[in-house]
């Protein structure tokens, strides 16, 4: 739980937090951003509600857990690659992607929290999550200051889609490992 924790903050980190970058790379408007901001996290909230519902007839935790995961990471790549084949809609379609994406996350995490409030002793659950969040924490800072670092260098190259590219595919990757 604690590598899984570790390697989602990557994600994070060095992925998500730079979609309004992104969109503005995409020369997305004001309005853009906005949806680009509170969209996601609504439609996620939705999910999580249906997510419930479906782990309840299921009973099958892994799966639920797995099938939200590999969404996200496979979702990775549209959300890069849509947006610059088709640029006069780029900014719509990272709104529809980044929808997408944060609602296979949250598809998981009712069934993560379920899975993992079974595995870890009630003694113990202090501890624990206190310790995952200080290594999520730091993995997230980490991830975030070096994808600036490869996002910087990128614009200085005058290439900075192939900085996006590096950058967006490197969270692809740590949520698989995650």
């Amino acid at each position: 739980g604690i590598r899984e924790g570790a390697f989602q903050a990557i994600m994070v980190g060095g992925g998500e937090n730079y979609l309004s970058a992104f969109a503005l790379l995409l020369h997305a408007s004001a309005f853009h951003i906005g949806l680009l901001s509170a969209l996601p996290q609504l439609i996620g909230t939705w999910a999580q509600l249906l997510s419930v519902k479906v782990l309840n007839r299921l009973q099958h935790r892994k799966a639920v857990i797995l099938a939200g995961a590999a969404g996200q990471t496979f979702l990775w790549l549209p959300l890069l690659v849509l947006p610059l084949l088709f640029p006069e809609q780029g900014a719509w379609l990272l709104i529809a992607c980044a929808v997408a994406y944060v609602a296979m996350g949250h598809c998981a995490i009712p069934a993560w929290n379920s899975l993992i409030t079974e595995l870890v002793d009630p003694n113990q659950r202090g501890a624990y999550f206190g310790h995952r969040a200080r290594v999520m924490t730091v993995a997230s800072f980490l991830a975030l200051c070096v994808a600036g670092l490869v996002l910087h260098a990128a614009e200085v190259g005058e290439v900075p889609w192939v900085g996006f590219a590096v950058v967006f595919l490197l969270a692809a990757g740590a949520r698989a490992v995650s």
